[in-house]
């Protein structure tokens, strides 16, 4: 089960079946406290092909999030990646 909103994520542990909500924020902070060497924003993966309108929105859900993680002050060295308009030169032209 997985919920998807422009906020978070929520979904059942593999673990324990427990129910988990990720937000942007905390997806950063589980990075930091890991000690993680290279930062992945809390991205939307979408199956292709797909409309472009679902895709700029994702795009759109990647950069929010990345900005939401740049909120820990201590993280804002860490270069973000994301993975949903990589392929996709136009949208991410748009997103300024």
């Amino acid at each position: 089960m997985q919920k998807l909103t422009d906020h978070s994520v929520t979904f059942r542990s593999h673990l324990n079946g427990d129910l988990v909500e990720l937000t942007p924020e905390k997806s950063a902070e589980i990075q930091q406290a890991i000690g993680s060497d290279i930062a992945m924003v809390l991205d939307e993966c979408l199956a292709l092909p797909n409309t472009e309108k679902e895709l700029e929105r994702a795009v759109h859900r990647s950069f929010e999030g990345e900005a939401l993680s740049r909120s820990p002050p201590t993280f804002y060295s860490k270069d973000f990646w994301n993975c949903s308009g990589r392929n996709f030169a136009g949208l991410y032209a748009r997103r300024v």
